[in-house]
């Protein structure tokens, strides 16, 4: 989320812009490797983990995961749960508690845990429907990427 005006407009940018920046400084040290793009994409470190979706952890990048992340944006502003950081700072996202009450980023507890992890997640979801948004969250963080919703159906629902 960009801010940079006295009136504190925001824009959202996602991963894959970040991405093209980083894939321009490096253009040269790419194409001398033996290494895809999308290989490179993935291994480049862009974005926090905890806001990632499970499937970006087994290098399987497509527009949906960008959609996943947008879910975790929506649901970090509205819910506002954070983990602390080694520094103390705090770090705002969507997250599941495990064991001892560590809380990982739920792409990352779906990535090593699976589905189930994500149903306990919509059963124990902290925000209520009466505003809509509840709903929309969770079509975004879907499981399964191919069921999620498309940008479109998004801006149509907002």
């Amino acid at each position: 989320m960009l801010t940079g005006s006295t009136r504190e407009d925001s824009k959202l940018g996602d991963f894959g812009l970040a991405r093209e920046f980083l894939a321009l400084k490096r253009v040269e040290t790419l194409w001398a490797s033996n290494c895809g793009l999308a290989q490179y994409y993935m291994q480049s470190g862009t974005g926090p983990a905890h806001w990632m979706a499970p499937e970006v952890f087994t290098c399987h990048y497509t527009e949906k995961a960008d959609i996943f992340s947008l879910g975790i944006l929506f649901n970090a502003i509205l819910v506002r749960d954070f983990a602390y950081s080694a520094s103390e700072r705090r770090w705002y996202g969507t997250f599941m508690k495990i064991s001892g009450g560590v809380k990982l980023g739920l792409g990352y507890a779906v990535a090593i845990l699976g589905p189930a992890a994500m149903t306990e997640f919509v059963h124990d979801h902290k925000l209520s429907e009466e505003n809509g948004f509840r709903g929309l969250i969770i079509d975004t963080l879907n499981y399964i990427q191919q069921e999620r919703l498309r940008a479109e159906e998004i801006y149509y629902r907002i």
